[in-house]
């Protein structure tokens, strides 16, 4: 990697890197959310960011309005194909030079960061003058049926805890970025079995619990695992997982 990573994200890393092959067929919601954000894009570009990029999905379109596109992801795995030129940094510790992008592309990407006003004051850096950022987030809400299940089971908490909207309010007041649009969206995607619900975390990587303070406990056991399959409510005779998203775009 090009820069050292705390303990926290090297294990963030790793699970990502696990789901770099098979990302593509799972990573439902997060399409969705790259076609909003595509089509809040301007027509042309200099030169983007595309942030937190996985395995290179948006690059494609991006490529289409960016004379060149940066492609960065915590992840090693997910850099692989080389599709355009790529970085592998943490959000958290942007490797760039001030005034760098016209553009940052963002999807599905910034709630793994560990200090969100510190990552928009370092976006609002790396940004030139008039540049624009165009990203989505998860925000509170997400995953609330797999948060319901699980209480039946204990009272740990199994699935991470994304940032509320008040604080995503709150960190880009913190700024002197201008704010061109702001949209809160729930998707939903439904599964077959109870099972698939809750392996689609795992698939795309988003399993690992960040900064949770708390000690992983191994294993679920057969009683315990049989009582959250259960107890995981059906809607419409199948088995939902949501996502409550953040559409913001901003300028410098």
């Amino acid at each position: 990697m090009s820069q050292l990573l705390n303990a926290q994200k090297k294990i963030t890393a790793q699970h990502f890197s696990k789901a770099a092959k098979h990302y593509h067929n799972h990573a439902h919601v997060q399409k969705q959310a790259a076609d909003i954000l595509i089509k809040s894009l301007d027509t042309d570009y200099g030169v983007a960011l595309d942030l937190g990029c996985g395995p290179f999905v948006n690059s494609f379109e991006l490529k289409k309005r960016c004379n060149t596109v940066i492609s960065m992801d915590l992840s090693q795995a997910m850099l692989q194909q080389q599709v355009t030129p790529s970085v592998c940094a943490d959000m958290d510790n942007l490797p760039f030079k001030n005034n760098s992008f016209d553009l940052v592309f963002s999807n599905f990407a910034m709630q793994w960061s560990s200090n969100l006003p510190a990552l928009f004051q370092s976006l609002y850096a790396v940004l030139k003058p008039g540049g624009r950022a165009h990203f989505s987030l998860v925000a509170d809400g997400t995953l609330s049926e797999m948060i319901n299940a699980f209480a039946a089971v204990d009272s740990k908490r199994h699935i991470n805890q994304f940032v509320s909207q008040n604080d995503i309010e709150a960190a880009l007041k913190q700024t002197t970025f201008k704010r061109i649009s702001t949209s809160f969206c729930h998707h939903k995607v439904f599964y077959e079995t109870a099972k698939e619900a809750l392996n689609s975390i795992k698939e795309i990587g988003a399993n690992h619990k960040v900064n949770s303070g708390e000690k992983s406990t191994g294993l679920m056991g057969k009683e315990k695992y049989k009582t959250l399959l259960a107890s995981y409510k059906k809607e419409q005779s199948q088995f939902p997982v949501s996502y409550h998203v953040a559409y913001i775009v901003i300028e410098k």
